[in-house]
C-alpha cells in the first residue's frame, strides 16, 4: 500500500482547515443573528436608543458589537429567562447594556 505524498496531505489539510474555519464563522454569525432577532433584544436596544442620557454619552447612531455568548456568567438564556450583556457603541464612546427578560411564550 502506497502512502499519499506529503504535498497531497498538506493540500488536503489546508482545504479542510479553510472549510472548517468557514463553517465555524458561518455558525457563529447565525448565532449572533439569532440573538439579535429576539424580541427582548430588539426592545431593549430600542429603549436604549430613545434614552436621552445614553444618546448624550454615546452619540448617535448607537450600534451593537458582537455578543460574547460563551460568557455564561453574564449571558444566559434558559427556562423563559434571559440575562445579557450587550456591547454598544456610538461616535462618542462605548458601553455595555445589561438586560434581563422573562417570558412565558415558547416561541421566544
Amino acid at each position: 500500500m502506497r502512502l499519499p505524498h506529503n504535498g497531497s496531505l498538506v493540500k488536503f489539510a489546508g482545504v479542510f482547515g479553510i472549510a472548517t474555519a468557514g463553517c465555524c464563522l458561518y455558525v457563529e454569525k447565525r448565532i449572533q443573528i439569532s440573538y439579535r432577532n429576539r424580541e427582548y433584544y430588539q426592545r431593549s436596544l430600542a429603549l436604549l436608543k430613545s434614552y436621552a442620557p445614553a444618546i448624550e454619552v454615546l452619540g448617535e447612531p448607537i450600534k451593537t458589537s458582537r455578543l460574547k455568548y460563551m460568557d455564561s456568567k453574564t449571558n444566559l438564556i434558559k427556562d423563559g429567562k434571559a440575562k445579557l450583556k450587550i456591547p454598544v457603541y456610538g461616535p462618542n464612546g462605548s458601553a455595555n447594556m445589561f438586560m434581563w427578560a422573562n417570558w412565558n411564550d415558547s416561541k421566544q
